[in-house]
């Protein structure tokens, strides 16, 4: 039988969808890292009559949902995550989320950012020229 097939079996035989027991997971405290299979599929036994096998069906859909979100809140760090947490909030109280953002400003506007120090200077510079970007050219 297919994934899919289990799927499609949980959803006929529950009137539930995968996304629907994401939901019913969350409002248990189920949809953790941490909880191991055999307390997903006692519960989907207990409450849904699930065998085993479409009780694992239903774990795997939980297992990809949270290295997917895993992976989305890693990629919601953005850009500069490397550095420290002071530069990283002056660049983001400065409206800097994109190196194309970072290029616009010179090194002196840079420095001037509270939280701005020598070390994230050398690093976002670093990082621009990894990018064949540089900070902008001084007004003087």
């Amino acid at each position: 039988m297919s994934f899919q097939a289990y799927l499609d079996n949980i959803k006929t035989k529950t009137g539930k969808s995968a996304d629907d027991f994401i939901v019913l997971a969350k409002t248990k405290g189920l949809l953790d890292p941490k909880v191991k299979a055999g307390e997903i599929v006692d519960w989907l036994k207990k409450e849904y009559e699930l065998g085993h096998g479409h009780s694992m069906a239903i774990y795997a859909v939980f297992k990809t949902y949270l290295e997917n979100s895993s992976k989305a809140k890693k990629d919601k760090e953005g850009v500069f995550s490397f550095l420290a947490q002071p530069a990283q909030r002056a660049l983001e109280s400065a409206g800097i989320t994109t190196l194309k953002q970072l290029s616009k400003i010179t090194e002196d506007e840079l420095n001037g950012l509270h939280g701005i120090g020598k070390n994230a200077t050398v690093q976002l510079k670093d990082l621009l020229s990894k990018n064949r970007l540089s900070l902008a050219k001084s007004k003087k």
